[in-house]
């Protein structure tokens, strides 16, 4: 009894700390740099803060942070921000969350140079002065030909993707999921190699190609959330059974959203879904290869 009554007391401590804001904790920290290779994220600490500083490789420039975070009801998207560094405060409560350091190409400057031999020439004739000139006619300077002005890109190119069909009854590409019980899109995406608009476009392609009664697999190298054109493709494909795998601390994990379902209870106030959110909705079951 004694034993007991000390572990209670000890298990109302710690709960009270945290009430009040004593104990903090960051359970998952997923960094990654958009595009690939354009710069270097350091993370440090800063009191009971983190803080992520950003420094662009050669021929980059930042453009803004943008990140996903859990705070209990599931993942949420927070506003952009160019702040470098990012300083993200232990006391708002996050469990876990995705930091992506967005970078742009910086256009290549192109010099224009002129023959020597004509810019003389151009000197002499403009400091004459009333005296006439010995060649009245003289020949024209060949003039340069302009450079074509470089564009700066909006956005990376998309990485190449691939949509593989499996039939009923044939081995499915993702581990850990057996055969097919029916027609089924499987997409395998990186989401550290493509933006946000990105992902929203290759998922609802996936869904929008799968048959009627069939099912798709969006097969993720994180966790993530869903926007509103992603709910909104699921519900136009109510014969469909969506299937999420996505990692986690490390570990495999699948969300099966059933053909059918009602996502709309479960969007926030920014119009997501945190896959934390569809696990406690639908159940989660972690793969084994």
């Amino acid at each position: 009894m004694k034993r007991w009554n000390k572990n209670f007391l000890a298990i109302a401590l710690i709960a009270l700390m945290i009430l009040h804001g004593s104990v903090t904790a960051f359970a998952f920290v997923n960094t990654s740099v958009n595009p690939n290779g354009a710069g270097e994220i350091v993370e440090t600490s800063q009191g009971d803060n983190r803080v992520f500083t950003q420094t662009p490789n050669e021929g980059y420039e930042f453009v803004e942070w943008t990140y996903c975070y859990n705070d209990g009801p599931g993942m949420q998207d927070a506003q952009p921000t160019s702040d470098n560094p990012l300083i993200v405060p232990s006391q708002d409560g996050y469990i876990d969350y995705s930091i992506t350091a967005n970078y742009r190409e910086v256009p290549q400057e192109t010099t224009q140079q002129t023959d020597s031999s004509s810019s003389s020439s151009s000197d002499s004739t403009s400091t004459s002065s009333s005296e006439p000139a010995s060649n009245p006619d003289p020949e024209p300077q060949p003039q340069p030909e302009p450079q074509p002005q470089q564009e700066e890109p909006s956005e990376p190119p998309a990485p190449p993707v691939t949509i593989v069909s499996t039939s009923a009854g044939s081995a499915l590409p993702t581990a850990g999921l057996g055969n097919a019980a029916v027609s089924t899109k499987t997409i395998s995406l990186n989401l550290y190699e493509m933006t946000p608009a990105q992902y929203v476009n290759f998922f609802v392609a996936a869904i929008d190609s799968t048959p009627a009664g069939g099912e798709t697999i969006i097969d993720l190298n994180i966790a993530s959330c869903l926007s509103t054109k992603m709910v909104q493709s699921i519900a136009a494909k109510n014969d469909v059974t969506v299937n999420i795998v996505y990692i986690e601390n490390g570990v495999r994990k699948l969300i099966r959203i059933p053909a059918g379902a009602d996502l709309s209870g479960l969007i926030d106030a920014n119009g997501f879904i945190g896959f934390t959110s569809l696990a406690n909705a639908f159940g989660v079951t972690e793969l084994t290869e």
